[in-house]
């Protein structure tokens, strides 16, 4: 009797063995699936780990976005001025009569190609002066 048991138990032990080396590895649909999550994961964090490799706009663009800023918190419109050199300065469009020509802030960027003249509202909408395009338009100097 033990020796049926014995036999009976080698050959379930047989079959679990040959059931596991059955799903020892991966079938294709599960490795598809695995690969294409991951490329999904990659395309949705990669952008944002990766730097542009252009940099030369992303000051005049924060200072255009602190300026936009200043109008709305200010309440009034602002005048912000970039000259050839670099030197900005942001000033009220219509001065208070005690505050002179003061700027409200001003400073230095990289130097630019052609001057530029911003007005912002205290909506918050931006649009370039009549300088700007007038400058923009003239030709350079040889």
């Amino acid at each position: 009797m033990s020796n049926l048991r014995s036999v009976r138990r080698s050959r379930d032990d047989d079959r679990v063995d040959e059931a596991w080396s059955r799903r020892l590895g991966f079938t294709l649909v599960e490795t598809v699936v695995v690969l294409v999550l991951l490329a999904l994961g990659t395309a949705l964090v990669a952008p944002s780990l990766l730097t542009p490799g252009n940099d030369q706009g992303r000051p005049l663009v924060g200072l255009i976005a602190v300026a936009r800023d200043a109008a709305i918190r200010r309440a009034e419109t602002l005048r912000l001025e970039v000259d050839v050199s670099g030197q900005w300065r942001l000033t009220p469009e219509t001065p208070a009569p005690d505050a002179g020509a003061a700027p409200l802030m001003e400073g230095r960027l990289e130097p630019g190609s052609a001057p530029l003249v911003l007005r912002f509202s205290p909506l918050g909408s931006c649009a370039p002066d009549a300088v700007s395009f007038h400058a923009a338009a003239a030709p350079a100097a040889l």
